[in-house]
């Protein structure tokens, strides 16, 4: 039986951050600029396609809390004018951010936004390793965290005081170390980037449909991302399959089908998870799970990313405080995130609510209320 490769390098720090997208960029830039010495773990080279390219005006507040308005605004963003709605009714209503105090919306391309992000936090000093998963966690024999990671140049160890999960929905160093997630619902995203010559500066378009919903929104670039939005058990296996689902889906959302019609496609559809979830545990022992890992919010609300921001920060300021020497900041923090997603169900459960077409249809009805503890889920 051949051994485990020793690592081919070893990093000491006071916080180890596992996964480098907005909220663990978010943590790392919060935590260095505490005095932290912080290494990030991150799976990609963020060279690939990624959801979530509509940011909200609010997106300016955490943006500026960090000190990266200026990168932003210089990584490319086409400004939004708002979101129209299709929902409730055929007719069409529009969300202007021509009012709002904090200027427009925003649209991006999430891999530039998110190494915009990592690049602010190795400026900051927090070390950044990319193309870098995690193999395996356990507690160090002194106390704190000990990973071992795979990475272009094999195998690597840290050692950190205390630790962010912001590894997504997955939250897979939480899971491997017993924590579990409450799951509302199993809502997916078949999700194509089109041609969008002519579209740059139009808004996001939500439209509701049958059996689920479509997101359509311009991203810079020339792209366009549509995504058609139902649960995981009305979708059939294989990509073929899924994408002539897409196409069939289209067909019946008029307004969508209006915006997109004679776009080439540039990406088959793809299926992607968005179903509404919360970590049984969000902090605890020196770890905090943040953004994605702690609480995931169904993505009709528009705040994914914002949130995303946001959570990073709390979790910083929480795990700060923990090193510290706050016996009770992480236990703040887990009750903050528990009463965040509390109001995120009313709201997800009120907008839902105003659709009234499709009364008895399957994806409709499972989200005519506010699910109680007792119809929740765990995984």
């Amino acid at each position: 039986m051949s051994r485990p490769r020793p690592p081919s390098a070893s990093y000491a720090a006071d916080v180890a951050v596992l996964g480098g997208g907005p909220t663990g960029a978010a943590a790392a830039i919060a935590l260095a600029e505490a005095g932290r010495s912080v290494v990030v773990v991150e799976r990609s080279r963020y060279d690939s396609a990624r959801v979530g390219e509509a940011l909200p005006p609010e997106v300016r507040t955490p943006l500026a809390e960090l000190g990266v308005w200026d990168r932003f605004l210089a990584c490319g963003p086409s400004p939004s004018p708002g979101v129209a709605y299709a929902w409730g009714e055929h007719a069409l209503k529009y969300h202007d951010f021509i009012l709002n105090p904090v200027g427009p919306g925003w649209a991006v391309d999430r891999a530039r936004f998110d190494a915009m992000l990592a690049a602010a936090a190795a400026a900051r000093g927090a070390r950044v390793l990319t193309a870098t998963r995690p193999l395996s966690l356990g507690r160090g024999p002194a106390g704190g965290w000990t990973l071992v990671a795979a990475s272009p140049d094999g195998p690597i160890g840290l050692r950190a005081r205390a630790l962010v999960d912001a590894t997504g929905r997955a939250s897979s160093p939480v899971r491997r170390l017993g924590g579990g997630r409450l799951v509302v619902d199993r809502l997916v995203g078949l999700v194509a980037f089109l041609e969008a010559s002519g579209m740059e500066d139009r808004g996001t378009l939500v439209e509701a449909a049958e059996d689920g919903w479509w997101y359509t929104a311009p991203i810079p670039g020339g792209k366009v991302a549509a995504a058609f939005m139902t649960d995981a058990d009305m979708v059939p296996k294989g990509r073929a399959a899924r994408g002539a689902l897409w196409r069939v889906r289209l067909h019946g959302a008029c307004e969508t089908r209006g915006r997109l019609e004679g776009r080439r496609v540039l990406i088959e559809p793809g299926m992607v998870l968005a179903n509404t979830t919360l970590i049984k545990r969000p902090a605890w022992d020196g770890r905090a799970a943040a953004g994605d890992a702690a609480a995931t919010l169904d993505p009709l609300s528009g705040q994914g990313i914002h949130r995303a921001l946001c959570s990073g920060l709390d979790a910083a300021r929480a795990v700060d405080a923990h090193l510290r020497g706050d016996p009770w900041a992480l236990s703040r923090y887990s009750l903050q995130v528990a009463s965040d997603f509390a109001a995120d169900l009313a709201e997800r459960a009120r907008f839902y609510a105003r659709e009234r077409r499709w009364r008895g249809r399957p994806f409709w009805e499972r989200r005519t209320g506010r699910p109680s503890p007792g119809g929740l889920t765990v995984s």
